[in-house]
């Protein structure tokens, strides 16, 4: 077998739920533990390439084109009528690649049965994760990531041939205080959101407007009204939600709040007269562990000096990872600093939230001080780690390039992706820039606009 996750998914998927594999080897699991623990997921031309010494005439190109007519071929008609013989035909061809490559490779007994128990773990991790892969980092190779397989087996202990797994994988841990955030609200506001089915979790913001129906977004695309008579939000409705947060002194210059030493954030919307007519009352949380998919970028030696940029749209977890990110490096003892500019990461408060772990944090006035701050933090405490959040001005990449150029690490996020991050004239030094450059006929030829000038990361 070869890469079973999409078949074990689709069995499942489909009924086939109580399948037992017996004496079944992946080929990517074998070819992983033998040859290099760096593949996690070779391709069979790879595996045949280094199991032949030489490829079956046209087997490339065989390959590649079952794949192309594998993909499109809808599962669903499996059931009503057969394969093409063609189809048929290149199975048998994969097949019998597969059979010669396991017999080159050889394994000897204990190395087969090892990948036998693998492959079965990973039918289990593929259903368990709707056809995705399972990896973790292995702490004695500078956390390298390998299939969770692997690791679960490589090192295991025997009893009664049953191989018993020897890794931990840390779980998720979701932390959040909805209280000091609900008891802000009226009661009647208060008591429809409790009435929410499992509102701890799906709980988004909460948008109260001046003249307008109250709701609540508990995921994406899903408002809740909470108030089903029609009453509006109200003037005085909105002052005592201020009030109870301390007052409209509590508000920054960013029209943003906090609650102390929570990870919730108030942000209010201002007439042209500085009056205050709304509030978007967003829910904090701290997801312990979340940054453990970063733990090679993180943690390893051969990745200690380099910087890591978190790209993505508003909402879609960025503070959450960095968050965590902040109290995975600082229990390695590393010095870590952040810049937390509206008290988001660290909440609100003198002491932060016991979400960043060791890391210390420094408080930014105004959004036009950040960069400034940055600077500073570099130069009077020491910092080997230095974490930001949200770069979005001109002021804070030149100060980014400043930060790395003395030394320290940076950690930061940025809205938006890649792509529109090269074309922001503002934000594309945070990646070293882009370039215009004119490449050949073939690659021009390879590309999607089919233009011999064509724009390149620069640094």
């Amino acid at each position: 077998m070869h890469n079973v996750h999409r078949a074990a998914n689709w069995f499942h998927c489909n009924g086939l739920q109580d399948i037992k594999l017996v004496n079944c080897v992946d080929l990517q699991l074998l070819y992983e533990t033998s040859v290099d623990s760096t593949a996690l997921s070779a391709d069979i031309l790879q595996i045949a390439t280094h199991c032949l010494a030489e490829l079956p005439e046209n087997v490339a190109r065989g390959i590649h084109s079952f794949q192309a007519k594998l993909k499109p071929v809808d599962t669903a008609e499996w059931t009503h009528e057969p394969l093409t013989g063609k189809l048929l035909q290149m199975l048998a061809q994969t097949a019998k690649l597969y059979a010669q490559c396991y017999a080159e490779m050889s394994p000897n007994a204990s190395l087969s049965e090892l990948c036998t128990a693998m492959t079965s773990s990973r039918w289990q991790y593929a259903i368990e994760n709707r056809g995705f892969r399972a990896i973790w980092f292995d702490s004695g190779a500078d956390n390298q990531a390998r299939s969770l397989e692997c690791l679960a087996h490589e090192n295991s202990s025997r009893s009664n041939c049953v191989l018993t797994p020897q890794v931990e994988v840390l779980p998720l841990e979701l932390q959040c205080a909805l209280d000091p955030l609900l008891n802000l609200l009226p009661m009647e506001y208060k008591d429809a959101i409790l009435a929410i089915e499992d509102y701890q979790t799906k709980l988004v913001d909460v948008c109260l407007d001046v003249g307008r129906i109250p709701y609540v977004y508990i995921g994406k695309k899903q408002r809740f009204v909470l108030n089903k008579d029609g009453d509006v939000v109200t003037k005085d409705t909105i002052d005592e939600i201020l009030m109870n947060l301390g007052g409209e002194m509590r508000i920054g210059n960013d029209n943003r709040a906090g609650i102390d030493r929570q990870l919730h954030r108030i942000s209010v919307m201002r007439s042209k007269t500085d009056e205050v007519y709304g509030l978007t009352m967003r829910v904090g949380r701290a997801l312990r562990n979340a940054a453990c998919v970063l733990t090679d970028l993180l943690l390893s030696d051969r990745h200690a000096d380099k910087s890591v940029l978190v790209l993505g749209h508003p909402g879609s977890g960025k503070t959450t990872l960095i968050r965590d990110v902040a109290r995975c490096v600082s229990e390695t003892m590393e010095n870590v600093c952040i810049i937390d500019t509206s008290n988001e990461i660290g909440g609100d408060g003198l002491v932060p939230h016991e979400c960043v772990g060791w890391a210390r944090r420094m408080m930014v006035k105004s959004l036009e001080a950040q960069a400034g701050v940055m600077v500073e933090c570099v130069q009077n405490h020491t910092v080997e780690t230095l974490i930001v959040d949200e770069i979005g001005r001109k002021a804070e990449v030149m100060a980014a390039s400043t930060v790395r150029q003395r030394g320290p690490r940076l950690i930061a996020s940025a809205h938006g992706d890649f792509r529109a991050l090269i074309k922001n004239p503002d934000l594309k030094g945070l990646i070293g820039g882009s370039q215009q450059v004119i490449v050949g006929d073939g690659a021009a030829a390879k590309s999607a606009t089919k233009s011999k000038l064509q724009t390149q990361r620069g640094g």
